[in-house]
């Protein structure tokens, strides 16, 4: 294809973007297209970009004024605006600096557009400009002239909006893309919040970490017997995912997520592992649920049955817990309610 069928056909996309995503700019005209940009051709596809200078100034300035801008609107989840490198190359963001053309990429569309850092006469401070009908405009204002695609703007009704969309196009996004306090909600809603380590593997390996998730019932009325339901293993997949998801979910299954524990022993098994495995791993247990019965809270710390006085009880394995030098919080499930001549029996202590 010559390079005036392929010029004509990029303007011929660029008109498509515009009229499909419903932008609407007061100047803006793509500038004309070079053949060359120091010497390299110029890329007709998003493909053809070559990798950015890790020095290149202009660029990652750019780059983060569209990261922004996405986030302003569901474009960061359905089609969002990408910036691209011509050549890789050093720049530095200074006032007088050298022009650079970067290409503006909207899925299969590409707008080459020259950027320069001028100098803010109000702020007195380097501000990234683009040129825009023959003169320079900041960068930030021209990508505030876009408009969100219609019944895509994140308002009151944002959320039906954006379940629309993912029942319409599929149920992906760029996870990575969300704050990481977002990434952290997510991935303790996938391998739940509360966990039962499995006794006898605590190793070094991540599956020891979620051992099984369980999910409660009948805790709204504190007179039901409040039962807790294992569901097995928590989803690991995302653990295959890449690196930097593997170690935000097993930096939550170590220090936020609850262990949760149903007798003395399997608490007893988790702290006192065998003698291979990772003992540096118990300095990080931070909260814990004990989901006991009655009789063996009675037994675990150390209530006397016959005379329910604490001076006088036994010791118990309530000790166990002076192994965990960073425990915060303690959470105590009662299975059951005792009837009422129970409490002058002895069974209790508190």
């Amino acid at each position: 294809m010559s390079r005036t069928k392929q010029r004509k056909a990029m303007q011929a996309r660029h008109a498509r973007w515009e009229r499909n995503a419903d932008v609407k700019l007061r100047v803006f005209h793509s500038p004309p297209l070079p053949e060359t940009y120091s010497g390299v051709p110029v890329p007709t596809t998003a493909r053809d970009f070559c990798k950015p200078h890790r020095k290149d100034a202009i660029h990652t300035h750019a780059r983060q004024l569209v990261t922004a801008y996405n986030r302003k609107s569901l474009a960061h989840f359905t089609g969002p605006l990408h910036i691209e490198a011509l050549v890789h190359h050093q720049t530095t963001f200074e006032p007088g600096s050298a022009v650079e053309i970067l290409g503006l990429t909207y899925r299969k569309s590409v707008i080459l557009i020259p950027f320069r850092v001028i100098l803010d006469e109000q702020t007195n401070s380097p501000t990234l400009a683009c040129e825009v009908k023959g003169g320079w405009q900041f960068f930030e204002e021209w990508l505030s002239i876009f408009k969100a695609p219609p019944n895509r703007s994140l308002r009151k009704n944002a959320t039906q909006i954006q379940q629309q969309w993912w029942d319409k196009n599929g149920k992906t996004f760029n996870i990575m893309g969300l704050p990481v306090e977002l990434r952290r909600l997510i991935f303790e809603q996938a391998t739940c919040v509360e966990h039962f380590p499995i006794p006898y593997t605590y190793t070094d390996d991540v599956l020891s970490y979620c051992g099984r998730g369980a999910e409660l019932s009948g805790r709204d009325n504190p007179r039901r017997k409040a039962e807790k339901k294992v569901i097995g293993t928590p989803n690991i997949s995302l653990l295959f995912a890449n690196k930097q998801i593997y170690e935000e979910i097993k930096s939550h299954l170590q220090y936020a997520a609850t262990k949760a524990f149903v007798s003395e022993f399997g608490l007893g098994s988790y702290i006192h592992p065998p003698e291979s495995s990772n003992m540096a791993g118990l300095l990080k247990l931070r909260h814990i649920t004990l989901d006991f019965d009655d009789e063996e809270y009675v037994r675990f710390f150390g209530c006397s049955s016959a005379l329910g006085r604490v001076d006088l009880a036994e010791d118990g394995g309530a000790h166990l817990l002076e192994k965990l030098p960073s425990l915060k919080s303690i959470r105590i499930h009662f299975k059951s309610r005792l009837p009422h001549d129970h409490w002058n029996s002895g069974l209790l202590c508190l």
